[in-house]
């Protein structure tokens, strides 16, 4: 009776250890599928933005707001388009208090990082694109990567980073 009790117990344990460790784990798995079931199964691309249209009733100047989070590009009218990083953290410091620019250093992908002085909002918590307006290589390059690296340097903090997704940005509304 022993014996078969020695079996059985040996039976189990190489059983368990088969299950956790998965002994068969060498053999080929062959997954036969055709375009049209990869194309049932390929996720589409996120789309980080919501966009918003509203028109003025006063001067009919229509204004689209693309929004992802930290990141919002404004255009009213035929007016150049507006690119605004919100921060959260207060900007302002003894070295930019006279000029309300920060450098900033971002990068989209795996693109080559830029370092440029974006103006400081009246708030002192978010940054706008230099210049009268973003260029349209910026705005180009939101709608052809998917994400923004975003590195600013807030009050008495060591410089912080912005992780932002930025698939999907609707360029053709910002032309």
């Amino acid at each position: 009776m022993k014996p078969l009790l020695i079996i059985l117990a040996a039976l189990v344990v190489v059983g368990v250890l088969t299950v956790k460790f998965g002994r068969h784990k060498d053999i080929p798995v062959v997954v036969k599928t055709t375009p049209a079931a990869l194309a049932e199964t390929t996720p589409e691309k996120p789309n980080f933005w919501s966009v918003a249209t509203s028109t003025n009733p006063v001067t009919g100047e229509v204004t689209v707001v693309a929004d992802a989070g930290k990141l919002y590009v404004r255009k009213v009218g035929k007016h150049p388009s507006d690119c605004v990083v919100k921060t959260s953290d207060f900007l302002e410091t003894l070295s930019n208090v006279d000029t309300r620019r920060s450098s900033v250093v971002y990068r989209f992908d795996v693109g080559k990082p830029i370092k440029q002085s974006w103006s400081i909002s009246d708030s002192n918590q978010a940054l706008f694109y230099p210049g009268r307006s973003c260029s349209m290589e910026f705005l180009k390059q939101l709608h052809d990567s998917n994400v923004l690296y975003f590195q600013y340097e807030p009050a008495d903090y060591l410089p912080k980073t912005l992780t932002i997704g930025v698939t999907g940005f609707p360029l053709d509304q910002f032309k």
